[in-house]
């Protein structure tokens, strides 16, 4: 005779939730019957590790869902997102930033549905000329968005680099009705931002790495990449052929700097990352060094805010490698091809690259990017608290 399952004790199946580690089994552990579906409550999820992320895929035309591809059971899990439909979006800690062509700005958890409205794009600084340009082209002028990761509710900001080419950074608190724009001197056109022990840092296109806090919003220059660390490219170098990009990310408590390089242009207007180079920066004494191992750590990097996970056995993800994905939405320009071709896994003990996902998936407007997956916005919580003050 077999076992009937749905008829485990309430409380059984609440301590088999609380046992599973991973997002994707909590999926799957709330599907099987009712009863599992009701033991299924993400309070009763609590995973010991950090999630491995999920690489969110383009927006499919006509589809009122997005795609999810996970790294670790190599599925493609489908979520309904009604408030990103006709918007870009980027992703932080677990929420998506949607911009919408309106010039609406919202935050939304994707598991969850947690919604939260951030100033709108019009109250940037420098941006006037902007709105006199089709609604299409607007909302690519926010490139990146950065939550801090800061436990006290009111010290909680969200950053973004803006601007197009100008590549500006503002910051708001949740409840504001303006954004408020980062003076830096010297100037600089930024390229990532990370929120690092209480403060938001950056780094310029000129290798320059700055610090402000979210009270003090002017950016001061504390150190810069030594020319040496860099690539050499001499005098044959065409200058639009190639692109370097700089990300800039926590691991395992330490600050990185990424360069990442590559051919910008070919024939086909497509593009391709050719290396990257890791060094540590130590922002007390300015001090670099080469980093050659990432040890059992991965770094993660795209249009998403950069984040680093250590690697498990059950992860799905491989050690001492960088997942990278599409952002370099200037060489696409003019092209019918579309964001998404430069992606994958890059190997810091070989230089070898491989792909993590092999299906298409292109989209200039929402190209590929990764997301960690969680159940319960803990942040959403304190933004909650913030919006009713």
């Amino acid at each position: 005779m077999m076992a009937d399952w749905s008829e485990l004790p309430g409380d059984l199946l609440v301590l088999i939730a609380k046992k599973l580690v991973s997002v994707e089994e909590f999926l799957a552990f709330g599907v099987v019957c009712t009863s599992w579906r009701s033991a299924a409550d993400k309070s009763n999820f609590e995973p010991s590790q950090q999630q491995p992320p999920w690489l969110m895929l383009s927006k499919r035309k006509h589809k009122r869902f997005r795609e999810f591809f996970s790294l670790t059971t190599h599925k493609i899990y489908k979520f309904s997102i009604p408030d990103d439909i006709g918007k870009k979006c980027l992703a932080s800690q677990g929420w998506l930033f949607a911009i919408g062509k309106t010039f609406d700005i919202n935050l939304i958890h994707p598991l969850s549905g947690a919604r939260v409205p951030l100033p709108q794009m019009h109250t940037l600084k420098g941006l006037n000329c902007l709105f006199d340009s089709p609604a299409s082209l607007c909302f690519h002028f926010i490139y990146k968005a950065i939550l801090s990761t800061n436990n006290n509710p009111n010290e909680l900001r969200v950053a973004i680099i803006y601007g197009g080419s100008l590549n500006r950074v503002a910051v708001c608190k949740v409840g504001d009705e303006t954004w408020k724009t980062v003076e830096a001197y010297p100037s600089c056109a930024c390229n990532d931002l990370v929120y690092y022990e209480g403060r938001f840092y950056g780094i310029d296109i000129l290798a320059r790495v700055w610090v402000f806090d979210h009270e003090v919003l002017n950016a001061q220059v504390i150190s810069i990449v030594p020319r040496e660390f860099l690539p050499n490219y001499g005098d044959t170098r065409e200058p639009w052929q190639y692109f370097e990009r700089f990300y800039m990310v926590e691991s395992a408590g330490s600050l990185l700097v990424v360069s990442r390089e590559g051919k910008a242009c070919g024939h086909d207007y497509g593009h391709g990352t050719m290396a990257f180079r890791v060094f540590e920066v130590d922002v007390e004494k300015g001090m670099w060094k080469w980093v050659n191992s990432l040890g059992n750590r991965a770094l993660f990097l795209g249009r998403n805010s950069s984040f680093s996970i250590q690697v498990t056995s059950r992860s799905g993800c491989k050690a001492d490698c960088i997942y990278f994905t599409d952002d370099c939405f200037s060489s696409y320009s003019g092209s019918q091809k579309a964001d998404g071709k430069d992606q994958g896994i890059y190997n810091m003990r070989d230089g070898s690259f491989e792909q993590h996902f092999t299906g298409e998936s292109y989209d200039s407007d929402n190209p590929p990017i990764w997301i960690e997956p969680t159940f319960e916005p803990k942040i959403y919580t304190m933004m909650s608290n913030l919006l009713k003050q």
